[in-house]
């Protein structure tokens, strides 16, 4: 066989492998911009356009972890004075609000991206992410509710009976 016999075919092989990656030049991605400041989103943003669910999780959330917080001040104060009286309760509010913080806040998330995946299921064409961006930012926000709320619980507890003493 001669050279010229071996170089059509290697050349034809070359073509149809380099021909689609020519063909399918794509256009160049646009420059990106910065958001104007009155239309960024901000945490309040992302509460404010919530579903009403999502709403109510976000709010009790943040209303169980304020109470927590209280709770663990009163809590670390009656250490101090080595009181123990009526924490019953409160220690048992922190310990259930740590396990169902988290599902809670997950809820609220799942919740929200469900919503936001049949809105855009129902939607042509599909929106950019800049569409979808709020919807994750809600899912998010309400994960983070969730682990804060659970964060809360304090390392320490304050004896609640004392069997030395009739208590």
């Amino acid at each position: 066989m001669s050279k010229p016999c071996l170089r059509a075919p290697l050349a034809f092989a070359l073509t149809l492998v380099a021909c689609p990656a020519l063909a399918d030049v794509a256009a160049a991605d646009p420059p990106l911009t910065i958001v104007p400041t009155a239309e960024r989103l901000t945490l309040m943003g992302v509460f404010a356009h919530a579903h009403p669910v999502v709403q109510l999780v976000f709010a009790g959330l943040l209303i169980a972890t304020v109470a927590a917080v209280i709770i663990w001040l009163l809590q670390l104060a009656r250490l101090g004075q080595r009181r123990a009286d009526g924490l019953g309760g409160a220690v048992a509010f922190l310990s259930a609000l740590s396990a169902a913080g988290p599902l809670i806040g997950l809820f609220g998330a799942a919740y929200g991206l469900l919503d936001s995946f049949i809105g855009v299921a129902n939607v042509r064409p599909v929106p950019s992410l800049s569409i979808l961006a709020p919807g994750y930012a809600e899912a998010a926000l309400s994960i983070c509710l969730g682990l804060l709320a659970a964060a809360v619980e304090p390392g320490f507890q304050v004896p609640v009976g004392d069997s030395r003493h009739g208590g």
